[in-house]
């Protein structure tokens, strides 16, 4: 497996990774000549291209317009190949080369590498990102400004802070904290996480496991892998008008599935004891993207302006989208929105800031605010999606 060259041309910077390190390798490994590079060598006078059609059967000549009509043959292969140390400005006949070629049709191709697709464990994953407009946190634009918080900020780190009746002294009590500390500190891998922590922190299991996001647009290039996030909260599909989920198909509905929920715009991401934290990050920083994405093309949905090209982007610069990390008994909120392109006609920029954290482990109170906030924000998602979704549903009708 290997990552497209087009991928590490498209980087503005590439950090030293063992992927970076396989395509120097593969671009200054000088290949052995095969059989079918013979050709350059022959002892043949060069001919011209309208010689070589001259010689065509009308079989070779209709086969010959097939290829073309399609892009011609692959020849991918001869990405960065050496020249020869010696070469000869001659060619085969025409007529024997058309013959060779004929005589090798029903051989089998050799295998070609299957390209592998760059996931969060890359330090090139978070600058791909970046190149596409897609911020972490605190991220600084190369021309030394930075990206503005969003407008609705104190809104939501208010929301956050709501008291809830079911996590306060009386109702979470000092041992109830210590069963969660006791069940953080004996996990040692990612799902023992899944199954004994998170339940305490999601209360009443409002989200749902997470699940590949084979449905919608490439955020980026195709080149990184499908969002999975390890938890979400979403809609079912029936409570979005039928019209307005095809019309925004592949931004708003995460899976090809059916059944599963759409519009997801919270999401969280966990890791083991000692996991990656800066891998959790950027995870949800592209979960967010994709988050925001969806929510935002919902809230400038015109019934009347399906296409594409007459649809008014519309940047009201509101987060609407939360994402959560939970790595090492430390729980990280950021809120994600969209601002307008820097330049006229570049791609929009999607930002993530940072809303609160909390060492969920420290104490029974920490983890009362901690737990709070993630509900919270969770609850608020919720609400966002609800209310997009009656605007759409009415706009749809109308």
């Amino acid at each position: 497996l290997y990552q497209g060259p087009a991928f590490w041309d498209n980087l503005s910077e590439i950090f030293l990774t063992k992927g970076a390190l396989k395509e120097f390798d593969h671009r200054n490994v000088r290949p052995k000549l095969t059989p079918r590079y013979d050709m350059f060598y022959a002892t043949q006078p060069c001919v011209l291209v309208a010689d070589v059609i001259n010689t065509c059967t009308p079989t070779q000549l209709k086969e010959l317009k097939r290829s073309s009509r399609h892009g011609g043959p692959d020849n991918s292969d001869l990405r960065d190949y050496p020249f020869p140390d010696i070469v000869d400005v001659y060619s085969v006949d025409p007529t024997t080369t058309m013959q060779s070629t004929n005589s090798r049709g029903t051989e089998k191709s050799p295998p070609t590498k299957k390209k592998r697709l760059t996931t969060a464990y890359c330090a090139n994953f978070e600058q791909h990102l970046i190149d596409y407009y897609v911020y972490p946190p605190k991220f600084q634009r190369p021309d030394g400004s930075w990206p503005a918080a969003p407008r609705n900020l104190d809104v939501i780190t208010d929301r956050l802070a709501q008291r809830r009746p079911s996590l306060t002294a009386d109702t979470f009590t000092d041992e109830a904290f210590d069963k969660f500390q006791i069940a953080d500190m004996g996990t040692r891998k990612e799902n023992q996480v899944k199954n004994a922590v998170i339940p305490t922190i999601e209360g009443d299991s409002r989200c749902v496991a997470g699940y590949m996001f084979t449905n919608l647009d490439p955020l980026t290039d195709s080149s990184l892998v499908y969002a999975n996030p390890d938890y979400l909260s979403g809609t079912r599909p029936d409570k979005l008008d039928q019209q307005v989920r095809i019309d925004l198909n592949k931004q708003i509905i995460m899976s090809k599935e059916s059944d599963l929920p759409i519009l997801a715009n919270f999401f969280l991401e966990v890791k083991r004891p000692g996991g990656d934290a800066l891998v959790a990050r950027r995870q949800a920083c592209y979960d967010g993207a994709l988050g925001a994405r969806a929510m935002n093309a919902l809230r400038v949905y015109q019934p009347d302006r399906k296409d594409e090209e007459e649809q008014i982007a519309v940047y009201d610069h509101n987060a609407s989208t939360i994402t959560a990390t939970y790595v090492d008994g430390a729980l990280k909120l950021y809120a994600h929105h969209i601002a307008e392109p820097q330049t006229p006609g570049g791609r929009p920029e999607y930002v993530m800031t940072p809303l609160r954290s909390f060492l969920m482990t420290d104490c029974a109170d920490g983890f009362r605010q901690g737990a709070t906030a993630y509900r919270n924000a969770r609850d608020w998602a919720q609400e966002q999606r609800d209310d997009f979704i009656s605007r759409a549903n009415e706009r749809q009708r109308k």
